[in-house]
């Protein structure tokens, strides 16, 4: 395609929520823009001005795609039958692809939800889930999907709509206690996000998790705090016996310091000193724990590392706000790999943890790039729920932590 050659893009699902907000967007910029969906005199009547055409027309267009945006889903608030949301969210899916396969389009843009990642599972959900599976049939399409959690823009929808009958200064400080219990993420962002993959020839990742950035909501911030600050002071308070207990025994068992040292990678990528109880021999070389041999671990190590003790000296790091208590697990700076993954997905934007999303599913630093993705995905999907239940998951012995090398 020549360089000043207009993208010709099709566009499914155009007439809904995102749709609309999208189209209004993509309309300041030079693109061919073809919308495609069931109601043919629906399109017609929200989109005048644009070529509209429905599904059965595909295979008949004179056009060659260069990008595919796939809006289109049965979402959670619709009354549909289990078959309904299967044809919509999966079938059509599926159908999409096999079109982009046929005319060799480049670049499928598929719009998803966050919620695929959670615990729920109604039928929406679950066809979204099934919907993503048949992206392992087509290998060769270069496929992004974005997944989102709630969008708001000017104004709200859906359980949040109420808001808009309240003045602005009540409405938005509700809303923001409202969003720390919930990801969410502002129209603006999404559609930025969705240009710049249409508009980049670089290789990205397939799978593109955005929400706002819970570091600028007052209230979970302080909830971040105080679950921090109570779980010092916990450990601090009535736990200092138990931390003598297993110092003197790590210095009695074996050679070496109680407490092991070691310098991390925290946030913006700044260097710390970490904080644990001794686990292995005073000669283990320093890299990754899965690098390690098995036997370098000592055998008081070995009840530390499974019961998660030899963690709690870290309540120094999170005195210092060097760490957090939830958070992804900090890399060493040896780990260049891990390192390179988890800058392109931004997980150095927020505080390391002594736990987090990807050791209560029992994903190390064995896989740089798996975790680097858990780790993002972690960032996006923060709330105050989601941490109270890392916090409880990791009490009951989830996750097993790093490791070793058999």
């Amino acid at each position: 395609m020549g360089r000043f050659e207009m993208k010709k893009i099709l566009i499914t699902g155009a007439t809904g929520y995102l749709g609309k907000y999208l189209l209004k967007y993509l309309n300041d910029y030079s693109y061919d823009i073809i919308l495609v969906g069931r109601n043919l005199q629906k399109l017609k009547n929200i989109f005048p001005d644009q070529s509209v055409h429905v599904y059965d027309d595909l295979e008949n267009l004179p056009h060659k795609f260069d990008i595919v945006i796939h809006l289109a889903a049965a979402n959670n608030n619709s009354n549909y039958k289990s078959e309904e949301f299967f044809d919509a969210n999966v079938l059509l899916y599926k159908n999409i692809l096999e079109y982009c396969s046929k005319t060799s389009v480049k670049k499928v843009i598929n719009i998803s939800t966050l919620h695929v990642f959670s615990n729920k599972n109604n039928e929406y959900i679950r066809t979204k889930r099934d919907a993503l599976n048949e992206e392992n049939v087509y290998p060769s399409i270069n496929i992004i999907n974005i997944f989102l959690p709630k969008v708001y823009g000017d104004s709200f929808t859906g359980k949040l709509k109420n808001l808009n009958i309240l003045p602005n200064r009540l409405s938005r400080p509700l809303f923001i206690f409202l969003s720390c219990l919930r990801p969410v993420v502002e129209i603006k962002s999404v559609l930025e996000k969705i240009n710049y993959f249409i508009s980049t020839s670089e290789k990205v990742e397939r799978n593109i998790y955005i929400s706002d950035n819970k570091d600028r909501n007052i209230f979970f911030n302080i909830f971040k705090k105080t679950v921090d600050l109570s779980f010092v002071i916990i450990i601090a308070i009535f736990f200092w016996w138990l931390l003598c207990i297993i110092w003197l025994t790590i210095k009695l068992s074996s050679r070496g310091p109680g407490i092991f040292v070691q310098k991390r990678v925290g946030r913006h990528e700044k260097l710390f000193k970490c904080y644990k109880f001794r686990t292995m021999g005073i000669y283990t070389e320093n890299v990754g724990t899965h690098e390690i041999d098995s036997k370098s671990i000592t055998k008081i190590g070995k009840f530390l590392r499974s019961s998660k003790l030899d963690e709690l000296p870290q309540i120094i790091n999170i005195l210092r706000g060097e760490l957090s208590l939830v958070g992804p697990r900090p890399g060493l700076p040896t780990q260049k790999q891990l390192k390179s993954y988890r800058k392109a997905r931004h997980v150095y934007s927020v505080l390391p943890g002594i736990t987090g999303l990807s050791q209560i599913n029992n994903i190390d630093m064995s896989t740089p790039k798996k975790i680097a993705e858990w780790d993002n995905r972690y960032v996006c999907m923060r709330s105050i729920p989601s941490e109270l239940d890392i916090i409880l998951k990791t009490l009951f012995g989830r996750g097993q932590g790093d490791k070793v090398k058999r």
